[in-house]
């Protein structure tokens, strides 16, 4: 196993604080709008609380923001060991782990009292998603399906909080369709982190969970998952249930814009070498613009259903 030497240390400055917080990872807290937009039918434009809805929101990057300071603080040894990871704050000593834990505890707090300010329902999934991210954390991280198991567990929590934030009923099919994308993307996640190690041999070095998957397995996990994302959204518009809950017809042809977005992620996903392709995605046009489109077409068509 190659040996990487510790990067230059220097006192902390703010810009290492903010980065602890992982403000990239935030555009995964956007699950909490789903439910609130296919809600519609059930509430009416007038009936949203956009503002419960953005502070729930932002309840999320809050409470998903101390999850990962969290983490970095559990994984300095072997985040020391990453290629791309050690160049965190705590990994290369710019900030202390107490230091880091202050923060943490803040965000918490935060986090909670944005909880409250929206239902306690809402507040209910984030400790659902904090309890949740303990177990992925301790146990489960490094046990393969189980790990990317929590992982999507972590976006439903996202989907139902936003469904409590905007007082709506989520449906079996929202369940069923986010918990598959969720899955995918957990797999794609996994596919996007083997890629930054030397071999195959070095993450399984690193990593126990690299021990059992290897890019052969995943390229298989996210293609499969990639299918049923896609074939259960279009079966989802097409359902009587769906047709007789919202009034139309119409929503298979939002399915194009859901194939261009998991299909363009799952492309990223194999060319990145540890990042993050939900990072390197929200700086690409295209994808943003079928994501936009998807969501105005989602719109669209509800408001004119009988």
């Amino acid at each position: 196993m190659a040996v990487i030497s510790p990067p230059m240390k220097s006192g902390p400055r703010l810009l290492d604080y903010w980065s602890l917080l992982r403000p990239r990872q935030w555009t995964k807290n956007l699950f909490v709008f789903p439910a609130a937009l296919f809600g519609l039918a059930h509430v009416g434009v007038s009936g949203l609380d956009v503002a419960r809805l953005l502070l729930a929101f932002v309840g999320f990057c809050l409470i998903s923001s101390f999850v990962y300071v969290l983490n970095d603080i559990l994984d300095v040894r072997s985040d020391g060991l990453h290629p791309k990871k050690r160049h965190r704050p705590i990994a290369n000593g710019r900030v202390s782990r107490g230091a880091a834990f202050a923060l943490a505890s803040g965000l918490f707090a935060l986090a909670i009292v944005a909880g409250f300010s929206v239902g306690h329902a809402f507040t209910w999934t984030l400790f659902g998603y904090v309890l949740n991210s303990f177990l992925y954390l301790l146990l489960l991280k490094e046990r393969v399906i189980a790990d990317v198991l929590a992982i999507a567990l972590g976006f439903m929590l996202r989907i139902f909080g936003g469904a409590a934030a905007a007082g709506v009923e989520p449906t079996s099919w929202l369940a069923v369709c986010g918990f598959s994308l969720a899955l995918f993307l957990g797999f794609c996640k996994r596919r996007s982190e083997i890629n930054c190690y030397e071999s195959e041999e070095v993450a399984a070095e690193v990593r126990v969970v690299f021990r059992s998957y290897t890019k052969a397995k995943l390229d298989v996990l996210v293609g499969v998952m990639a299918a049923v994302t896609i074939v259960t959204y279009m079966m989802f518009t097409v359902s009587p249930d769906t047709v007789r809950l919202h009034g139309t017809t119409s929503l298979i042809y939002t399915s194009p814009f859901v194939v261009y977005c998991v299909l363009r992620f799952l492309m990223k996903s194999l060319e990145q070498k540890g990042e993050d392709a939900a990072e390197t995605l929200f700086m690409d046009w295209g994808f943003l613009a079928a994501g936009v489109g998807w969501a105005i077409a989602v719109v669209w068509i509800l408001s004119h259903a009988t």
